[in-house]
């Protein structure tokens, strides 16, 4: 695997107090060639509106989206439309039986689409992938699974040698754990507060790294940066870890 491409994003929760309003507009001033979508904080209409802002900025500022978190109720038409304006290559969705397709999705579509490790509780499974192109690991609910959940760790590394990983999520892993989720401590967290909260990223193997990692913070896209070269660096320095059934 060669050096992945590691971008801000433009999150749409608005926790932080940084809007998605916001950070599209900070794509001109920073000169951002690469950003990443995440659209699962808003409704179908509202995504018209971001899409309009996005095309909006384009015309000032050339620029893509090589990745967006989507949502179920996505249809074919939709992903095509970021995949031709925007040059989208991956898309992820959560498993299916955690949030069941709402939309009929053509097999051109599915083979754009990864599923995600979204849960650290309930690892993904073999099953949650069929019909899809892959994996999307989020690096940082990956970091929780190996702190509270071993053999579910052990489990997913395994996953990441079986089927091909396309892209990242990455988000902050603080100490202590920011919350409880589903009776476990929780580290990963939407909202950077120290670089050192992007150190986790040293202690994963390289082979659950893929193509495209983007950066899945609340923060705005100028604080997003100043980890992006860092982010990098340390994905580039990771090493291979063997297949245990390999020979």
């Amino acid at each position: 695997m060669g050096n992945t491409l590691v971008f801000p994003s433009i999150t749409t929760h608005n926790k932080s107090g940084s809007t998605w309003r916001e950070k599209a507009a900070e794509i001109e001033p920073l000169l951002l060639r690469e950003v990443g979508l995440f659209v699962t904080g808003i409704q179908k209409a509202e995504r018209k509106e971001l899409y309009r802002l996005l095309l909006e900025v384009k015309k000032q500022h050339a620029f893509s989206i090589p990745f967006v978190h989507a949502v179920s109720d996505i249809d074919d038409a939709e992903y095509a439309f970021l995949r031709n304006d925007f040059g989208t290559r991956w898309f992820n969705l959560h498993p299916l039986r955690e949030f069941p397709l709402l939309q009929e999705l053509s097999d051109e579509t599915r083979s754009f689409i990864t599923i995600e490790n979204s849960c650290f509780v309930d690892p993904l499974r073999r099953e949650d992938l069929d019909g899809f192109a892959g994996l999307t690991i989020d690096i940082s609910h990956l970091e929780d699974t190996r702190l509270v959940n071993p053999e579910g760790y052990q489990h997913l590394i395994s996953l990441c040698h079986e089927f091909p990983v396309r892209a990242n999520h990455i988000s902050a892993s603080i100490k202590p754990a920011g919350r409880i989720h589903l009776g476990l401590p929780q580290h990963s967290s939407h909202h950077l507060v120290s670089d050192h909260d992007m150190d986790y990223l040293r202690m994963m193997p390289r082979h659950v790294v893929g193509e495209v990692a983007a950066l899945e913070l609340e923060n705005p896209l100028s604080e997003q940066l100043r980890v992006v070269a860092a982010v990098r660096d340390s994905l580039a320095s990771l090493q291979v870890t063997p297949h245990k059934n390999a020979a």
